[in-house]
């Protein structure tokens, strides 16, 4: 949602100009939406490795390989860089999926009790951490620049992170004690 206020501030000067700005913002939007895949296949991976089973992720990353080749020829000639970023994101999702999919007829991967209530309940504070952000990135007018632009992106960025804690907290996604150990605990 903040990815092109966050551009403009970051990469906008010089030959990096306003329509450089949107391209990369609208690539970066792509790319956020594979994030959840990649983070699946890092953690689905390990599953079948200690199985001796490095087949199944190997063939895995070559579907999703396949994929992102065909559809970045595709995307890329209509769409651009933003075609290329989505083809990524495509084919890390047929890689994740081909993943949880594997994994549910060979051994069981499931999803359990307790993040059946979780997800949908963290999808509703993220979705309404977003729209607050869409609704407040009207606020700043476009002309403005420097440490006063730095400074609203700043608050808007805090307000989400804010929101989107008490959601979860209100929502009972999570509490402030298990927030707070889970930053605590190492990576």
């Amino acid at each position: 949602v903040l990815a092109e206020p966050i551009v403009r501030l970051l990469f906008e000067h010089g030959a990096f100009g306003a329509e450089d700005s949107t391209a990369t913002a609208h690539a970066l939007m792509w790319l956020a939406l594979g994030l959840p895949a990649h983070v699946l296949i890092k953690a689905l991976s390990p599953a079948f490795y200690a199985r001796s089973d490095t087949m199944t992720p190997l063939l895995a990353t070559a579907k999703g390989f396949v994929m992102t080749v065909v559809l970045a020829v595709l995307l890329g000639h209509v769409f651009g860089a933003s075609g290329i970023a989505a083809s990524i994101a495509a084919g890390a999702w047929s890689s994740a999926l081909s993943l949880l999919r594997k994994g549910s007829s060979e051994f069981g991967f499931s999803v359990d009790a307790a993040a059946r209530k979780r997800v949908p309940r963290i999808a509703l504070a993220a979705i309404a951490m977003g729209a607050l952000l869409w609704l407040t990135t009207g606020l700043v007018p476009a002309e403005t620049h420097g440490f006063i632009k730095f400074v609203a992106l700043g608050v808007q960025i805090a307000a989400g992170i804010a929101v989107y804690g008490l959601l979860l907290q209100i929502l009972g996604a999570t509490s402030w004690r298990e927030a707070v150990n889970a930053l605590k605990r190492p990576a």
